[in-house]
């Protein structure tokens, strides 16, 4: 199948080299910048779009990986075009395919969210990570099994969950994450005030 990407950031960047160095044929990059498209072409060897139904008449699958609340409107925008027999693909963790594709099922397409649960940090060179990494996947019913199977595919480790495990899966990932970080910081500051106070006592008279 054919990929191609609508938004040239970090997930962008990561999953086409990663798709590229697996065997999979990526179409190229379309973004609201045409220098980040530009940017996500040359280090993948793809392509840069400047029209973007040109990139999607070119894919099978289109990886919307744009900022949460541009998806829907990055969809609405496209689905008004021939998508029929489509994929199409959003990176959220929080957003399930069906708010990120509403009623996508009538425009003849599939609409599925592939999350990493990864923070991607470094966009050059995050993709040698994904093979370890877990990902959910959930959405049309129609082709869901298949595409598991695509993405695995690859190398990737996937696992299919129920769009009202959703919420329960982004909060259970904040927790383990975001939490965590905040948690060693406070820890962090309340150690270094016991040296500080440590230290004052010992300069003490």
């Amino acid at each position: 199948m054919k990929v191609g990407f609508i938004g040239a950031g970090k997930v962008g960047f990561t999953l086409g080299k990663y798709f590229c160095e697996h065997d999979i044929e990526v179409t190229g990059y379309y973004s609201r910048s045409i220098q980040s498209a530009k940017k996500a072409a040359a280090f993948t060897a793809t392509a840069a779009y400047e029209n973007r139904s040109q990139l999607v008449a070119d894919s099978d699958v289109l990886f919307f990986t744009v900022p949460d609340d541009c998806i829907a409107s990055t969809f609405e925008a496209v689905r008004h075009e021939p998508i029929q027999g489509k994929i199409f693909c959003h990176c959220s963790g929080v957003l399930t395919a069906s708010v990120g594709f509403p009623s996508i099922e009538q425009a003849g397409a599939s609409g599925y969210s592939v999350h990493p649960l990864f923070a991607i940090s470094d966009r050059y060179q995050s993709y040698r990570e994904l093979a370890d990494v877990f990902f959910t996947l959930e959405g049309s019913s129609d082709r869901l099994a298949s595409q598991q199977e695509w993405l695995k595919s690859t190398g990737l480790h996937v696992q299919i969950i129920p769009a009202a495990a959703k919420m329960r899966y982004h909060c259970a990932a904040a927790i383990a994450s975001n939490q965590v970080v905040a948690l060693f910081a406070e820890s962090q500051q309340l150690l270094l005030g016991l040296w500080l106070l440590r230290r004052g006592r010992a300069a003490g008279p």
